[in-house]
């Protein structure tokens, strides 16, 4: 009946694989079923505030009808949701719920670890962090899990100006290959490829790696997110002398800025487009600037 959700939020944050096997309910309970259905339905559509409510009744029924595996479930998903929208204090307290009711389950709790280590993250503990992170990776965990874990650990030591650590984490997070990986795991992935490609430790091109986070990202309907990574994808490929596929970068994030009335990001993105001219071809180039800068209302 309830199904593990990813989060929809930025690729920073926490990302879980969808679609783990459920337990099998005695009775199907038409409520349960309509309150995890309507969960994942307001998740799906952005709607983490309205997910968080409908799963934290979704816990409550669960736990009404003794069916505690669903209800953990559910507890596991509200807490994803709060996270999303930086709720730590109510996310930590569905995940305690989430861990007492399904302590039988050893990828529940390496997936309950990962949730904690991101809101250790977020509240800016980074030993705690590490430490869960570690866990999922010492356990059985699932690949999704353990990968993320990974990531989680190589963005941390990227931080910490530690990039041998940096690139031997990613290392691990590439070895489970991208099959079935979740699109904002995925996402989540690439950029630390760039950024390590850009730290001069990995080899490669920093704006094909952003170019492909930010595909993963609008397979995850993180548009926003999207767009930010093209915004990265421009800026690698204009520090590397690529010119023409970094103005393309940066146009494509101006369509998409505009699409999501961020005027000032738009705005940003056509200056930044604006200021590739002496570098490419005058006319195309600047009939095409022209436009974006009507497209801003400049």
């Amino acid at each position: 009946m309830t199904r593990w959700i990813p989060s929809a939020a930025m690729a920073v944050i926490l990302v879980v694989v969808a679609g783990c096997t459920t337990a099998t309910v005695r009775r199907p309970d038409g409520e349960l079923r309509v309150l995890t259905e309507a969960g994942k339905a307001a998740y799906v559509q952005g709607l983490p505030v309205k997910a968080a409510v409908l799963y934290v009744q979704a816990y409550q029924r669960g736990m009404l009808i003794d069916e505690s595996m669903e209800a953990g479930r559910s507890a596991y998903n509200a807490a994803l949701c709060h996270l999303a929208v930086n709720q730590l204090t109510e996310a930590k307290r569905m995940l305690r719920e989430a861990r007492r009711l399904l302590v039988a389950d050893g990828v529940a709790m390496a997936r309950v670890d990962m949730a904690e280590a991101e809101i250790a993250l977020r509240g800016g503990n980074k030993t705690e962090a590490v430490d869960f992170a570690r866990r999922v990776l010492a356990a059985c965990a699932g690949a999704s899990e353990r990968c993320q874990a990974a990531v989680l650990l190589a963005e941390i030591a990227l931080g910490d100006q530690n990039r041998a650590a940096a690139l031997s984490w990613y290392k691990v997070a590439r070895k489970g290959g991208s099959d079935g990986l979740a699109p904002l795991l995925a996402a989540r992935r690439e950029g630390v490829g760039a950024r390590l490609i850009q730290a001069g430790v990995l080899r490669g091109c920093a704006g094909e790696r952003y170019l492909s986070q930010a595909a993963h990202l609008r397979d995850g309907g993180a548009h926003g997110d999207m767009a930010v990574a093209l915004m990265q994808a421009g800026d690698a490929f204009k520090a590397a002398g690529l010119f023409p596929e970094a103005f393309s970068s940066y146009q494509r994030a101006v369509n998409i800025f505009v699409a999501l009335d961020d005027k000032a990001s738009a705005v940003d993105g056509v200056v930044q487009a604006e200021a590739l001219g002496n570098q490419l071809d005058g006319a195309v180039y600047a009939e095409q600037i022209r436009l974006l800068r009507e497209l801003v209302g400049q």
